[in-house]
């Protein structure tokens, strides 16, 4: 199989990889990627084909071959374009989906420390085996609050590759913080 059929083959490839990941941003950045650099392949494929046909038609004039140049070129730089336009257009879409995310997560945090601060103040009042069980589910909150905050920390420096996992994991981790939170007010 020639560089232009396994080319072609790569493009199929990411097309139909594109078509399964419309809901994962970090698959359509990947997607596009992929299209940027086939384009990229067969922009060169295309000048070093033309350099070859170039080579072997000798006895043509210099103003017909570089014409004849100039229409591959500038149909190859036009595929490079559009790829790159898909590609900005997924970075876009991946950041608007983070931020996004960011904003949601942290409110979700605030409420969680918000209702757990209002059980710290009940906890006050408490006594005895109720106090002791509240000071063993405060650890257990204290540690869980610890961990989602890490997460959310981190969220803006986790790469587009692995964004979607991390973004898994923190709601994980929020989910856990508000359990603990809920425990707590159990034990009021």
């Amino acid at each position: 199989m020639n560089r232009f059929g396994i080319a072609t083959s790569v493009l199929a490839l990411s097309l139909v990889a594109a078509g399964g990941c419309a809901s994962d941003p970090s698959k359509k950045v990947e997607s596009a990627e992929n299209q940027v650099n086939q384009s990229e392949m067969e922009t060169a494929k295309k000048e070093g084909d033309q350099h070859a046909e170039n080579r072997d038609k000798q006895a043509e004039t210099t103003s017909g071959i570089q014409q004849s140049t100039a229409g591959t070129n500038k149909d190859a730089k036009l595929g490079e374009v559009n790829a790159n336009a898909k590609l900005e257009a997924a970075k876009v879409e991946m950041k608007r989906d983070r931020d996004a995310y960011g904003v949601k997560a942290k409110t979700r945090f605030d409420q969680a420390e918000a209702r757990a601060s209002e059980a710290k103040v009940k906890a006050a009042k408490l006594t005895g085996k109720k106090k002791s069980d509240f000071q063993t589910s405060l650890k257990g909150y204290l540690t869980a609050r610890d961990e989602a905050n890490t997460k959310l920390q981190g969220l803006p420096l986790v790469g587009d590759p692995s964004w979607t996992d991390e973004k898994a994991k923190t709601d994980t981790a929020l989910d856990t913080f508000e359990k603990s939170v809920d425990q707590m007010q159990s034990r009021l």
